[in-house]
């Protein structure tokens, strides 16, 4: 990862209608998303569902590198579940079987389905704050938890660790390309050596990451003090937030998406359009 590469987690600035959607709007609209992932369960529902990605990522106006830029640390959990998938599901022809692993045909085409699901998912998590500020999620997030808060629950105190989490979650993965570069011009080598060796080369990594978490979470506090934050009790917001038509129509686009699925889920179950393979 280069440094300055957009991840997951940092804000793309821009002026797009996806930009100036109502927070709430959008996480509502990611709320939805995330069940028609659960719900796209063959290659037509994916492509429903990467259809929808695609017009949104179109709209945003963000270069589809910056976004591709953005899940790019998170690559290992499409790996692993693919490979976990291939290893574990025994349906259709069988090439290989060891003891509880099993290589099919079934494997690979469950493997290929579900990968491409989780890989929308953390597209559509990436777009989310790649087109939100911290501020605005942050508020987005306490104003569609607030009505829990009579049960107890700390909606704002909720709100405001999400923030900072996705805040400085790029700034934790620059500082760990730094480490890993300036260990590396003292000598230490990353690629080299089995799955143990690589493993146990981690920790030259790991060590100066903690540190500098606990000092940024140190400075941040002590900052916090400083401006007399006392959580939620007697804050106002900046700005008031407004659905707008975009905010509409946005959700009602989410909406049919997702029951286009269920219909097609229906269908394909009835055998009306038999399956796409």
């Amino acid at each position: 990862m280069r440094l300055g590469a957009t991840v997951f987690g940092r804000y793309y600035a821009g002026d797009s209608v996806v930009h100036r959607m109502d927070p709430r709007a959008k996480l509502l609209i990611v709320l939805v998303y995330m069940v028609a992932a659960v719900l796209a369960v063959d290659l037509w529902g994916v492509a429903v569902l990467a259809a929808f990605t695609l017009a949104c990522v179109l709209l945003s106006r963000i270069p589809l590198r910056e976004v591709f830029d953005s899940v790019k640390p998170l690559l290992f959990i499409l790996v692993f579940t693919a490979l976990l998938n291939v290893l574990t599901v025994s349906e259709g022809t069988v090439y290989w079987h060891w003891a509880m692993l099993t290589i099919s045909s079934g494997g690979f085409w469950h493997a290929l389905v579900f990968t491409l699901r989780v890989g929308l998912m953390l597209f559509g998590a990436s777009l989310l704050t790649l087109t939100t500020t911290t501020i605005d999620l942050a508020d987005g997030i306490e104003a569609l938890l607030k009505p829990f808060a009579r049960v107890g629950l700390p909606a704002h105190e909720l709100a405001m660790m999400t923030s900072i989490a996705l805040r400085f979650l790029p700034t934790f993965l620059d500082e760990g390309v730094k480490i890993k570069r300036a260990q590396e011009s003292r000598g230490a080598t990353f690629d080299e050596g089995g799955p143990w060796q690589r493993l146990k080369m981690l920790v030259p990594l790991l060590s100066p990451l903690f540190a500098s978490a606990f000092r940024h979470a140190n400075e941040l506090s002590m900052a916090m003090e400083s401006r007399c934050y006392h959580g939620a009790e007697g804050r106002t917001s900046l700005r008031a937030l407004r659905f707008g038509r975009a905010d509409y129509v946005g959700f009602a686009m989410a909406i049919v998406m997702v029951v286009l699925l269920v219909v097609t889920r229906v269908m394909l179950s009835a055998g009306v359009t038999g399956h796409f393979a």
